[in-house]
């Protein structure tokens, strides 16, 4: 090692010795000081926009639209918009004493520099102006304890409580990756339809007939649960934005699967007038005569009363039309991965499925269903 080597690993060794008296035990000032907010623009702050970014490059944008978080590089794809309020009301609690480092040449050293950093995370109340929140992420010391600084300041703080993995960049950490999510035991039919033909089947006190399609043997019954259970609680590979119907295949899909649930008894008895005061019986017509009750349509026969609807059966509750959840899979994607894209019906947006859920809807047929009667015996 040459006189210079020596000199620099002199001054590197320095460099740590001093981290570690100003961080450690040592400091009993820091372990006196005032407790104050990290971020005390959080408080009454409405936030808008959340922005994170990682050490390399990869970034997410939350955007607040019509009280509903949304990803803004995706066409206004739904976020959990839970995860972000609970992130908020995290920054809101974290507590810094006195900075642990004061000069901006550590920056880097612990992961806080403006481009050596873990996350990046910038928060909006104004949309149109500056973020009102913006703070660095470094390097972890130790379990639930970074280092964190904020933007244009060279004061380092340790806060706990907070941690890079809090602060994920990738956009899904923030949705909902629940594409379909329908009780498996409220479901009474299921349809499939793809290059293999049409079945459907319906499930009567609690067992599975076929109504459409060829069964050629007995229906295997805890093979259809089994499907129905996989159909009915799906989740998405990553989101894709808005439906493209032609560009993804939507508009001619592959395969659908149809989730069928009976509908709700209707009420038979007419609402009461909203505005009447609770517990107020309509009265008669107040432009009729005194004492006069109304009588028979004049149009009507003698002695023909009104009764009940011819087409509705004598007794029965009218019943809702059935509550239909459809599966739409589309295009295979050109990254070679066996994913498609796929949408279910109401969402209006189109999300991707991984290869192994795809081909259960594209691939599935009525004779996966039957029972195997050459093992039984």
């Amino acid at each position: 090692m040459n006189h210079k080597q020596t000199i620099l690993a002199v001054f590197l060794v320095a460099q740590v010795v001093l981290l570690v008296i100003l961080r450690g035990p040592f400091s009993s000032q820091a372990a006196a000081s005032t407790v104050q907010p990290f971020l005390p623009e959080l408080d009454g702050l409405v936030a808008t926009r959340v922005a994170i970014e990682s050490g390399d490059g990869e970034t997410v944008s939350l955007s607040l639209e019509d009280d509903a978080w949304t990803l803004d590089d995706m066409d206004g794809f739904p976020v959990d918009g839970g995860k972000v309020d609970t992130l908020i009301q995290d920054l809101r609690r974290l507590k810094v004493r006195r900075p642990v480092v004061t000069s901006s040449r550590f920056h880097d050293q612990l992961m806080v520099g403006d481009s050596e950093f873990e996350r990046h995370v910038r928060i909006w109340g104004d949309v149109e102006g500056d973020p009102a929140v913006d703070f660095l992420v470094g390097a972890s010391p130790n379990y639930r304890v970074s280092d964190v600084r904020r933007g244009g300041q060279d004061d380092v703080y340790e806060v706990m409580g907070l941690s890079s993995w809090d602060l994920q960049s990738d956009v899904g950490s923030w949705i909902d990756k629940k594409l379909v999510d329908v009780p498996a035991d409220e479901v009474t039919g299921l349809k499939v339809v793809n290059g293999n033909g049409t079945f459907e089947l319906k499930k009567e006190d609690g067992t599975w007939t076929v109504l459409t399609g060829s069964p050629g043997g007995e229906l295997d019954q805890g093979a259809v649960d089994s499907l129905v259970r996989a159909y009915a609680s799906l989740y998405l590979a990553d989101p894709v934005g808005k439906i493209d119907a032609a560009a993804q295949g939507l508009d001619q899909p592959v395969a659908e699967i149809h989730l069928i649930r009976p509908g709700k008894p209707l009420p038979v008895d007419s609402p009461a007038d909203p505005d009447s005061p609770p517990g107020e019986e309509l009265g008669p017509d107040p432009d009729s005569p005194p004492g006069e009750e109304p009588g028979p349509d004049p149009d009507s026969p003698p002695g023909e009363e009104p009764g009940p609807d011819a087409d509705s059966p004598s007794g029965e509750e009218p019943v809702a039309e059935p509550q239909v959840t459809t599966l739409q899979v589309g295009k295979e994607m050109d990254d070679e991965s066996g994913k498609r894209y796929a949408t279910v019906s109401g969402f209006g947006f189109a999300v991707t499925l991984n290869k192994f859920d795809a081909e259960r809807a594209t691939d599935k047929k009525l004779a996966d269903l039957i029972e195997d009667v050459s093992q039984e015996e």
